[in-house]
């Protein structure tokens, strides 16, 4: 992420957020595909943004308010949200609609943010090659990504110190 995206980014973050460094916890790029790696690095870390670059050059992802850990289940809160920095021109944030309450799932095969109908708001798998962006009932987004499968270059984990 260059600094114009932290400034976009910073302008949807709650407000006790806003004025807070970030530490980068994980990336691809340094860390590896392990999903081991990814939930020792991330383990107690809340809330965190997860950005994704897929190989077209579109960057987004999600911020999240509770740890990744591997659940059964959905979790996290309505302050989590979808959101898309470029390309720029197409930039945008999605909230919590509150039709339901899909907002985080992880497990060993994947992570997902935003769910329904079968649908992920963004999905990654544990491959941390192959991603999936859809429309979901959580967040009512528009595909992130190119399209709704698409190929991933580089993910990161930030964390509010």
């Amino acid at each position: 992420m260059n600094d114009e995206d932290v400034s976009l980014l910073t302008t949807f973050l709650p407000p006790r957020f806003k004025l807070k460094d970030w530490e980068l916890l994980f990336c691809t790029s340094t860390d590896g595909i392990s999903m081991l790696s990814f939930y020792l690095k991330t383990r107690d870390a809340d809330p965190t943004l997860l950005v994704v670059e897929d190989k077209k050059g579109h960057v987004f992802g999600a911020f999240v308010t509770e740890p990744w850990e591997k659940q059964k289940g959905y979790y996290g809160t309505g302050e989590s949200f979808l959101f898309k920095l470029r390309p720029k021109e197409l930039s945008d944030v999605w909230r919590w609609t509150g039709r339901n309450t899909y907002f985080m799932y992880s497990n060993d095969n994947s992570i997902s943010v935003g769910g329904g109908r079968g649908q992920h708001g963004l999905w990654l798998g544990n491959d941390w090659y192959d991603g999936i962006s859809q429309c979901s009932d959580t967040f009512e987004n528009k595909p992130l990504s190119y399209s709704e499968k698409f190929v991933i270059k580089t993910v990161e984990i930030w964390k509010f110190v």
